[in-house]
């Protein structure tokens, strides 16, 4: 008998966890033995195990095959090519009748359907949400419920069991790989700790939460398309936080809900809320709903649907990691977040059939309010230029197009604040249109805030990260209703000296590197030139292929090189005929530097932002085409750095490893590149700079908190003015410096995220951009910090030896999307023309 108990304590975690699958449902509840359960399909119960991604798919595809209430549909791809699935889930005669219902809910029509959209687990290791939608699922689409029955028969469900596969599958993997069979609750164990960079994000380690409004990932284009086509009245958005916390769901904290968002909608929030709180009283769960998180980033799976008329809620279920995690409440079941996003999908479901005729109503009203508030605005729109950039204004164009916005062609030129938009070169986005409060939200500038504490970005204006003129139009241009897309045709190289390709153009660097790889000698323009009055000019940092030594097969085999260029990645090209200019230097002249095509190592790992690196990763690989080789510290004590031209530090907190800091110092003065961002600058600094001192993002203090007594309860308030969580400011850049060449403007928007300074450059003439003297542009930073930025140096590049230091106080690639600074990044990839 005594071993028999002990056999059962031993096993007791796995006992634990295998519960039936009935258990996570109310008593007596039936389902049609046709469709099978989670646990039937699987061979194991609910939190057993973590569902990897093929497992996930093919259970939704098994329940659409055995169940007339469930249809499926593969909206797109993952960059790791696995399918992004949404389940229709309704009655069966209404999925007969699907698109005629869901145009009856665009008009708003009399009786048209409740439209609820489920997601789950956007990030990818906060596993429990796809987990729960299996059941969820298979509750739709198999419970003998009399309510559920009358529920479908007016009611379209769109469920999203995954909305991030790749970072669902690298996380299932590791827990599941790291599972004893006798669970251990320690989270020091090594399932409880995943390698960097975790499975939270996508393949390119992007946070997929923060992209609805961005649209620089192929799951949330496919998913905000989606949307659009559906536009549900309630949008679930399944998270989970540290393992100490206790349940949470919206409304959160209402001074920190974006001003654009009506308060009724955080009134229907907070009433949802009540199904929520007596699903969770009655399981027995603590929950709370009015701190900590916010509704004021619009680019979160919460809150996008907010500004378009739905009602997003975030849920987020304390984490166990794995399979079971010891807290300070006792251990923490898998199985457990699995049970109660399953209950706050339930009550979702419960609480909107209740609500249904107030959220349609809302829809309804939202909409007619936004057009009203629009008519309020005394412009009738925006113009944006192209910023003599066509293909970095298309990148801006897709975005609006990805949110249904609508941007038109102007046919007249107009100048503003003495800035003219040229027809064909610029864009009106009217104010009169149907998505009006999304372009608002896109375009918005504000610096003056109720509350000052942010969860995420208190800024993200559109125009400002693409670096595009833009301004207010009081009276509307005249447009073309369809666009004429630029045609760049390729020249004819029979009787040319040299061809040139504008640098000024976003495909360019994905050209140059093309030509690299293909071994053409290809030169950066030091100093502008033209070669006569019929030329256009040619301008510093465009590209130099000279043709004079090439036959007639070589310059055909470029020919055809540039015409697949054309087609892929257009520019402008043309071909000059002699080398004597009229005026600037001449086509030989010295100040024209060869570039070789970069070979660069981008350090990751323990410590390094898995966001910054991301972000670098996918810019090198898809917008140049070179993608870094991607090494952590350890490697790089043991290789060659010789062979190497660059090495790539983003933001992330660095060893003090003396050795490896020698080892860098001395390959940068004999001849490498080293760029780094943010604290990595910092750490830079202290390597290469005499004297330099760490001056880098830090916990917040209140400085004057022993100078003048404050109340507790205004800490939070106080630490938040130390702390730049993301606002938009202005820097001003050398636009004689070679990592200025393509930029048309002084002016350049960045973002500025983190408090890091840099030291001052080592000469003169090193500064490439400073900060302005007034640089906030839109979002918040406190007064102290504001001053402290002013005039300030923001991107230093300093010769060391035969090598250079490139610094950036701000990360200029943030979130893919920030593509006028991002052209610094790129051009400190060539170290064409530093010779000073």
């Amino acid at each position: 008998m005594l071993k028999k108990l002990i056999l059962i304590c031993l096993l007791l975690p796995s006992v634990l966890l295998a519960r039936p699958v009935n258990e996570f449902f109310p008593d007596g509840l039936e389902f049609d033995p046709a469709v099978p359960s989670p646990e039937k399909f699987l061979g194991w119960g609910p939190g057993e195990w973590h569902v990897n991604h093929s497992q996930l798919v093919a259970y939704m595809h098994k329940l659409a095959e055995t169940s007339a209430r469930v249809s499926i549909e593969e909206i797109g791809r993952s960059w790791e090519q696995r399918p992004l699935l949404l389940l229709k889930i309704s009655s069966a005669k209404n999925l007969q009748q699907l698109d005629s219902l869901r145009q009856n809910h665009l008009q708003q029509k009399p009786g048209a359907p409740l439209v609820l959209w489920m997601g789950y687990s956007v990030h990818g290791n906060e596993a429990s949400g796809s987990n729960a939608a299996m059941l969820f699922a298979w509750y739709l689409a198999a419970a003998k419920d009399p309510q559920l029955v009358e529920q479908l028969k007016n009611t379209v469900i769109i469920l999203e069991p995954s909305l991030n596969p790749d970072g669902l599958d690298r996380f299932a993997s590791w827990v599941n790989a790291n599972r004893s069979q006798n669970l251990v609750a320690d989270v020091s164990d090594r399932e409880h700790n995943e390698p960097w960079p975790g499975g939270r994000t996508n393949h390119y380690w992007f946070d997929l939460n923060r992209d609805w409004l961005l649209l620089q990932q192929p799951e949330s284009r496919a998913r905000v398309a989606a949307f659009h086509q559906w536009r549900p009245h309630v949008l679930t958005d399944f998270h989970e936080q540290g393992r100490e916390a206790q349940y949470f769901f919206q409304p959160g904290v209402p001074s920190r809900q974006n001003p654009l968002t009506p308060g009724q909608n955080f009134e229907l929030t907070k009433e949802l809320g009540n199904f929520h709180a007596a699903a969770l009283d009655q399981a027995g769960e603590l929950y709370f709903t009015r701190e900590s998180f916010d509704d004021f980033y619009f680019g979160k799976g919460s809150t996008y649907p907010d500004i378009n008329g739905s009602i997003g809620i975030l849920f987020e279920q304390p984490s166990a990691r794995g399979h079971l995690a010891e807290t300070a409440y006792g251990n923490r079941q898998f199985a457990d977040g699995i049970a109660n996003h399953l209950t706050t999908s339930l009550s979702s479901l419960r609480g909107s059939w209740a609500m249904r005729e107030k959220l349609k109503s809302y829809q309804h009203s939202f909409d007619a309010g936004i057009q009203r508030q629009a008519k309020n605005i005394t412009q009738s729109g925006w113009v944006v230029a192209d910023d003599n950039d066509a293909a970095r204004m298309q990148s801006f164009l897709d975005v609006l197009a990805g949110h249904r916005i609508e941007a038109l062609p102007i046919t007249e030129s107009i100048t503003i604040k003495g800035i003219k938009y040229t027809a064909g070169h610029s864009w009106f986005l009217p104010v009169d249109q149907a998505n009006a409060g999304l372009l608002m939200a896109l375009l918005d500038v504000r610096t003056t805030f109720t509350d000052s504490t942010f969860y995420d970005v208190s800024a993200w204006t559109l125009p400002e990260a693409f670096n595009l003129p833009w301004e207010k139009a009081f009276r509307a241009p005249r447009t073309s209703p369809e666009p004429e897309e630029p045609v760049y045709s390729v020249p004819e190289l029979e009787n040319g000296l040299a061809v040139i390709l504008s640098w000024s153009n976003q495909n360019a660097a994905k050209a140059l590197s093309r030509l690299l790889s293909a071994g053409y000698r290809v030169r950066s323009t030091g100093k502008a030139f033209q070669i006569s009055p019929d030329d256009q000019p040619v301008a510093e940092g465009d590209l130099i292929i000279n043709l004079h030594k090439l036959n007639q097969g070589q310059r055909k085999d470029l020919h055809k090189l540039l015409a697949n260029i054309q087609k892929t990645t257009p520019l402008p090209m043309m071909v000059i005929s002699n080398g004597y200019a009229q005026s600037g230097v001449d086509l030989g002249s010295g100040k024209h530097k060869l570039i070789n095509l970069p070979r660069p190592l981008l350090w990751i790992g323990e410590g390094v932002s898995a966001y910054a690196a991301g972000e670098v990763w996918q810019l090198l690989d898809h917008s140049i085409g070179l993608a870094p080789v991607r090494v952590n510290s350890h490697q790089l004590e043991k290789m060659k750095l010789e062979n190497y031209s660059h090495l790539l530090m983003v933001d992330g907190s660095y060893p003090e490893n003396q050795k490896l800091q020698e080892k860098i110092k001395h390959w940068v003065q004999a001849g490498g590149v080293l760029v780094a961002a943010r604290r990595a600058a910092s750490w830079a600094g202290e390597v290469f700079v005499e004297g330099a001192e760490t001056v880098t993002d830090e916990e917040p203090t209140v400085s004057d908190a022993a100078v003048k007594p404050r109340t507790y309860a205004d800490f939070d308030n106080d630490s938040a003015q130390q702390v730049v969580g993301g606002a938009i400011v202005e820097t001003l850049l050398d636009l004689s410096h070679p990592l200025s060449f393509g930029f048309q403007r002084e002016r350049l928007p960045m973002m500025r995220n983190g408090t890091t300074l840099l030291e001052p450059a080592s000469t003169p003439y090193s500064t490439v951009a400073v900060f302005s003297e007034q640089a906030l542009v839109s979002g918040f930073m406190g007064k102290e910090q504001q001053q402290e930025v002013s005039n300030q140096p923001a991107v230093i590049a300093d010769r060391q030896g035969d090598g250079l230091l490139v610094r950036f106080a701000n990360n200029p690639n943030f979130r893919g999307y920030f593509k006028g600074s991002m052209r610094l990044y790129i051009n400190s990839l060539s170290s064409a023309g530093w010779s000073k």
